[in-house]
């Protein structure tokens, strides 16, 4: 019994490490809706670093109004009142954003935050940021 703990706890830690961390591939897939699987290709978006954050690579092509974009992001959970789930995730909705999960030819799925309708940025990249922010 005392080995289930164990297993537990490299499970929880692996499940919430933060995907940033990770290599993320070149190309990343919206999931298309059930309906369209079989009359549609998933929309493929690829994937470049633009001050070492995960970007959707229209990002690039216009570097200047992607960043600014994401320099408006500051909302700042409020002490006391954090939401249950993914901070990554609610600091983008609570910034207007869209969170959608991408997938990658391999079916590994990723976090990313929609900020506007052509520039798509990793999740927990922006949130990253967020803290490097906040902390003096």
């Amino acid at each position: 019994m005392a080995l289930l703990p164990s297993i537990l706890f490299i499970y929880f830690s692996l499940a919430s490490a933060n995907p940033s961390q990770l290599s993320l591939p070149e190309e990343l897939f919206l999931p298309l809706p059930a309906e369209a699987k079989n009359t549609s290709k998933p929309i493929a978006i690829k994937i470049s670093k633009l001050e070492s954050m995960s970007v959707s690579s229209l990002c690039l092509e216009d570097r200047e109004a992607c960043l600014n974009l994401i320099k408006k992001m500051t909302v700042f959970e409020k002490e006391g009142h954090r939401k249950p789930g993914d901070p990554a995730a609610n600091f983008c909705e609570d910034n207007h954003g869209i969170l959608f999960i991408l997938n990658d030819k391999k079916g590994q799925q990723y976090n990313f935050c929609q900020i506007s309708p052509t520039f798509f940025v990793d999740a927990w990249d922006l949130y990253s940021r967020k803290e490097k922010l906040k902390t003096p």
